[in-house]
Protein backbone atom coordinates (compact mmCIF):
# COMPACT_ATOMS: atom_id res chain seq x y z
CA UNK A 1 0.00 0.00 0.00
CA UNK A 2 1.43 3.10 -0.94
CA UNK A 3 1.34 6.12 1.47
CA UNK A 4 1.70 9.07 -1.57
CA UNK A 5 -0.61 9.74 -3.89
CA UNK A 6 1.67 9.75 -6.64
CA UNK A 7 -1.16 11.67 -9.03
CA UNK A 8 -0.62 14.47 -6.56
CA UNK A 9 2.97 14.11 -6.32
CA UNK A 10 4.18 14.11 -10.65
CA UNK A 11 7.26 12.70 -11.28
CA UNK A 12 9.36 13.21 -14.44
CA UNK A 13 12.80 11.20 -15.42
CA UNK A 14 15.76 12.59 -13.77
CA UNK A 15 14.05 14.06 -10.69
CA UNK A 16 15.53 13.55 -7.64
CA UNK A 17 14.25 11.57 -4.75
CA UNK A 18 15.22 11.37 -1.14
CA UNK A 19 13.12 8.41 0.49
CA UNK A 20 14.21 8.89 4.22
CA UNK A 21 11.44 6.74 5.69
CA UNK A 22 11.45 3.23 7.73
CA UNK A 23 9.99 -0.05 6.18
CA UNK A 24 10.28 -1.91 3.46
CA UNK A 25 11.17 1.16 0.60
CA UNK A 26 7.72 0.53 -1.17
CA UNK A 27 7.79 4.57 -2.08
CA UNK A 28 12.15 4.42 -3.34
CA UNK A 29 10.24 1.52 -5.37
CA UNK A 30 7.77 3.35 -6.70
CA UNK A 31 9.54 6.25 -7.65
CA UNK A 32 12.66 4.00 -9.23
CA UNK A 33 9.03 2.00 -11.10
CA UNK A 34 8.08 5.51 -12.24
CA UNK A 35 11.58 6.67 -13.83
CA UNK A 36 13.37 8.24 -11.52
CA UNK A 37 16.36 7.01 -13.12
CA UNK A 38 18.70 5.24 -10.35
CA UNK A 39 20.67 2.37 -11.17
CA UNK A 40 20.73 0.33 -8.30
CA UNK A 41 24.05 -1.47 -7.00
CA UNK A 42 23.35 -3.24 -3.69
CA UNK A 43 20.79 -3.74 -0.78
CA UNK A 44 21.55 -5.37 2.73
CA UNK A 45 18.94 -5.80 5.95
CA UNK A 46 20.06 -3.74 8.83
CA UNK A 47 19.13 -2.72 12.43
CA UNK A 48 18.55 -6.76 13.75
CA UNK A 49 18.72 -5.77 17.54
CA UNK A 50 16.15 -3.29 16.89
CA UNK A 51 13.61 -5.73 16.15
CA UNK A 52 13.61 -7.69 18.94
CA UNK A 53 12.55 -4.75 20.97
CA UNK A 54 9.23 -4.14 18.43
CA UNK A 55 8.34 -7.86 19.17
CA UNK A 56 8.45 -7.22 22.72
CA UNK A 57 6.55 -4.12 22.16
CA UNK A 58 4.03 -5.62 20.31
CA UNK A 59 3.50 -8.06 22.92
CA UNK A 60 3.24 -5.88 25.91
CA UNK A 61 1.70 -3.49 23.79
CA UNK A 62 3.17 -0.82 21.87
CA UNK A 63 1.74 2.05 24.25
CA UNK A 64 2.93 0.05 27.00
CA UNK A 65 6.84 1.52 27.87
CA UNK A 66 6.21 0.04 31.15
CA UNK A 67 6.90 -3.12 30.96
CA UNK A 68 9.76 -4.68 32.43
CA UNK A 69 10.92 -6.18 29.74
CA UNK A 70 10.73 -3.72 27.28
CA UNK A 71 12.49 -1.12 29.38
CA UNK A 72 15.11 -3.39 29.83
CA UNK A 73 15.59 -4.06 26.11
CA UNK A 74 15.46 -0.21 25.53
CA UNK A 75 17.83 0.35 28.13
CA UNK A 76 19.95 -2.19 26.65
CA UNK A 77 19.96 -0.63 22.80
CA UNK A 78 20.56 2.79 24.31
CA UNK A 79 23.79 1.04 26.18
CA UNK A 80 24.69 -0.08 23.08
CA UNK A 81 23.99 2.57 21.34
CA UNK A 82 26.35 5.03 23.32
CA UNK A 83 29.44 2.21 23.78
CA UNK A 84 29.14 0.90 20.82
CA UNK A 85 30.90 -2.52 22.12
CA UNK A 86 32.08 -5.26 19.91
CA UNK A 87 30.35 -7.61 20.85
CA UNK A 88 26.83 -6.47 19.94
CA UNK A 89 28.33 -4.96 16.78
CA UNK A 90 29.35 -8.45 15.84
CA UNK A 91 26.20 -9.92 16.73
CA UNK A 92 24.43 -7.39 14.92
CA UNK A 93 25.98 -7.99 11.79
CA UNK A 94 25.39 -11.90 11.92
CA UNK A 95 21.46 -11.30 12.61
CA UNK A 96 21.07 -8.31 10.36
CA UNK A 97 20.59 -11.07 7.38
CA UNK A 98 17.96 -12.71 9.26
CA UNK A 99 16.32 -10.31 11.07
CA UNK A 100 17.28 -6.81 9.99
CA UNK A 101 14.00 -4.80 10.24
CA UNK A 102 15.19 -2.24 8.12
CA UNK A 103 15.94 -3.01 4.14
CA UNK A 104 18.39 -0.60 2.92
CA UNK A 105 19.18 0.20 -0.91
CA UNK A 106 22.05 1.53 -2.52
CA UNK A 107 21.73 3.20 -6.31
CA UNK A 108 23.13 5.99 -7.90
CA UNK A 109 21.90 8.10 -10.48
CA UNK A 110 23.79 8.67 -13.81
CA UNK A 111 24.99 12.39 -14.79
CA UNK A 112 23.23 13.77 -17.65
CA UNK A 113 25.89 14.66 -20.08
CA UNK A 114 26.49 18.86 -18.76
CA UNK A 115 24.17 19.26 -16.84
CA UNK A 116 24.99 19.93 -13.09
CA UNK A 117 29.17 20.29 -13.49
CA UNK A 118 29.11 23.67 -13.62
CA UNK A 119 27.22 24.36 -10.59
CA UNK A 120 29.23 21.77 -8.98
CA UNK A 121 32.13 23.74 -9.37
CA UNK A 122 31.15 26.67 -8.21
CA UNK A 123 29.47 25.51 -5.41
CA UNK A 124 33.53 24.22 -4.67
CA UNK A 125 35.37 26.59 -5.64
CA UNK A 126 32.64 29.24 -3.87
CA UNK A 127 32.83 27.23 -0.73
CA UNK A 128 37.07 26.59 -0.65
CA UNK A 129 36.71 30.71 -1.34
CA UNK A 130 34.29 30.91 2.35
CA UNK A 131 36.69 28.60 3.82
CA UNK A 132 39.77 30.70 2.63
CA UNK A 133 38.54 33.87 4.31
CA UNK A 134 37.22 32.26 7.22
CA UNK A 135 41.37 31.03 8.02
CA UNK A 136 42.81 34.82 7.48
CA UNK A 137 40.34 36.33 9.28
CA UNK A 138 41.08 33.75 12.39
CA UNK A 139 45.16 34.01 11.44
CA UNK A 140 44.83 38.23 12.05
CA UNK A 141 42.61 37.47 15.24
CA UNK A 142 45.20 35.68 16.69
CA UNK A 143 48.26 38.27 15.57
Amino acid sequence: MLTVDFTRFPLAAGDRVLDLGCGAGRHAFECYRRGAGLKPYGTHHAHALHAPYWWLKCAFGVDNDKALPVRAYHKLLVWDIMKKPALTRITEQLLNPVVGKSFVAYATKPHLPGAGHAADTAATADTAGTARDAAEDLSRAEA
